[in-house]
């Protein structure tokens, strides 16, 4: 009986206000203007280039070493990190993610990465022409000093993905 009652209090028992974290829970309803802005910011290169990777579904993909991107994308000095993920194949699926210096590194990382793009689409076409429309339509995006870059054939996606990475990182 003691037992019984025991069950009874705790069931009426107010649940515990749930901690201030300022994240939205599934049984919260709030208008776009009261939803927080998440700062952008990513501070772990390769879980977020990883989530891109599994929301563009590339496949058979690798990781590139410091001195492969060097030689990949040329871009030195102007970024603190980096993460890139690659095709292991012929295919020419890749996402990779800088963490520019500053905002005039970020601009300058974006036009390699056009130049970039410019050149794997001629050397593709020499080999592998049907990879060509996935590094054509290639998203190449900046927010907040991170500069992606996704060969992909939905840059739609691909934009989505790297502007939700914050809030889909978030834990």
């Amino acid at each position: 009986m003691i037992f019984a009652f025991a069950v009874a209090l705790v069931a009426c028992t107010p649940k515990d206000k749930p901690e201030e974290t300022g994240k939205v829970t599934d049984s919260e309803s709030v208008s776009d203007t009261e939803k927080r802005e998440i700062p952008f910011e990513l501070p772990d290169l390769k879980a977020a280039v990883e989530h891109m990777v599994t929301g563009l579904e590339m496949t058979d993909m690798t990781e590139l070493d410091s001195d492969s991107l060097v030689l990949r994308y040329g871009i030195i000095d102007k970024y603190t990190d980096v993460y890139a993920i690659v095709s292991a194949s012929i295919a020419s699926d890749e996402c990779v993610i800088f963490k520019a210096n500053d905002e005039g590194a970020a601009a300058e990382i974006v036009e390699l990465l056009k130049t970039y793009r410019d050149d794997r689409i001629e050397l593709y076409n020499g080999y592998a022409p049907e990879e060509t429309p996935r590094l054509k339509s290639a998203y190449i995006g900046e927010k907040n000093g991170y500069v992606v870059f996704a060969a992909t054939l939905n840059p739609e996606n691909a934009e989505a993905l790297f502007f939700g990475l914050p809030e889909s990182l978030e834990g």
